[in-house]
Order: structure tokens, then sequence, then C-alpha cells
């Protein structure tokens, strides 16, 4: 039976974690994708989730790591939000609906604590991760590019506060057209700049000479 822990709560390390992540991710490196998650130390994620809550499914029959996820908050104005991210199951695990139920964790965590919403991404090129999000009720919002990945990634809503505009799907779409026009017009695969984006910066700072 797998049941969901917080990683203090159990006899598993952040190294340990660190190894889920590499078993994880390995077929994104078969696919020529790259992940922030397969650079981290096990001292560097301790340090990334020191304020955070790292939560692992845990198989206690066989006493195995079979998940994790890390949910980090955050404060907006006057809301806090939640941002759900570092996602992982072991690949003998995966298809039986672990991810699902640590993401189900996120939600009571964040309800119980009146958060507003969480967001979430992944790689565009990840269509299972894709499908899984707008599966569990994830708009998405956006469209963008970092320089620690080698490809564009979707960036996901859950709105838990209602009524909100974020439940429209129209404005949700807006948002994100929006989003995606102005990252593929600045921005490449890889969070560098483009041509346009490239001479657009260049005017602005020509502007602010004036």
């Amino acid at each position: 039976m797998i049941k969901i822990y917080r990683l203090q709560d159990t006899a598993f390390t952040h190294a340990d974690v660190v190894n889920l992540f590499k078993d994880s991710f390995a077929q994104w490196t078969e696919n020529g994708l790259g992940s922030i998650l397969l650079q981290f130390t096990p001292s560097e994620f301790a340090e990334k989730t020191i304020d955070a809550i790292v939560l692992v499914a845990v198989d206690d029959e066989k006493n195995i790591l079979a998940g994790t996820t890390t949910m980090t908050i955050h404060h907006s104005k006057n809301e806090r939000w939640a941002y759900h991210k570092y996602l992982a199951v072991k690949p003998d695990y995966k298809c039986k609906g672990i991810a699902s139920q640590l993401l189900r964790s996120c939600i009571d965590i964040a309800t119980n604590s009146e958060y507003g919403y969480i967001l979430s991404n992944t790689s565009v090129d990840a269509r299972w991760s894709v499908n899984w999000h707008l599966k569990n009720g994830f708009k998405k919002v956006g469209y963008y590019s970092t320089t620690t990945s080698n490809y564009f990634s979707y960036r996901f809503r859950y709105q838990l506060k209602s009524p909100s505009i974020w439940n429209c799907s129209f404005f949700t779409d807006i948002v994100f057209c929006f989003s995606y026009l102005k990252t593929r017009a600045m921005r490449k695969r890889d969070g560098g700049l483009t041509w346009f984006g490239n001479s657009v910066i260049k005017v602005l700072g020509f502007l602010k000479i004036l």
C-alpha cells in the first residue's frame, strides 16, 4: 500500500529523493530533454527545499520510495499561493495513480492553509505530464523557457478559491495565448533571446537613455 508522508517523517533522505529523480527522468535524457532535477546533489536539493514541503509516496510493505513532490509557499499581494514542483515517480510505480495521490495531498494542505491557487509547470514535449496536469484540473496559463533547461514549458494553474476569473476558460485561454506569442517572439528553447528579443531589449535600453 502506498502512503504519503512528509520527508522528515520518514527514514528516507534528500539523497534518496535525488536518486529517485535520476531513475524517474532517465527517459527524458534518452529523448534529448534536460531537467534541473538531474543536476541536483543531495545538499543542493536540501537547500532548495529548506522552507518547502517535501512529500514522499512510500510503499510501506516493501519500504520503497515510490514517488515524491515538493510544494513551495509564496506571497502575492494579500494572497498566499503554492508552487507544485519536483514531481517524480519511480519507473516501476508509474501509471498507478501515485502522482495524482501526491498532488491530492498538496491540494489538501494548500486548501487547509487557505492558499489561493497552485502553480505548476512541465515541458511542452512531455505529453504525459501535460495531459496529467489537464486531467487533474490544471489550466494552461503560460508558456516560457529558461536558461536551466533546453525546452519550452507550459505553466499551469489550479484555482483553489472561488469565485475567481481564473476559473473562466475563456480568460485563461487569452492569458495563455498572450504568453505564448510573447515567448515565441522573444525567447529560444534554451531561454536565450531571439533576434527580435535582442532588438526589443536594445530599443528599450535606448529609450531609457533618452
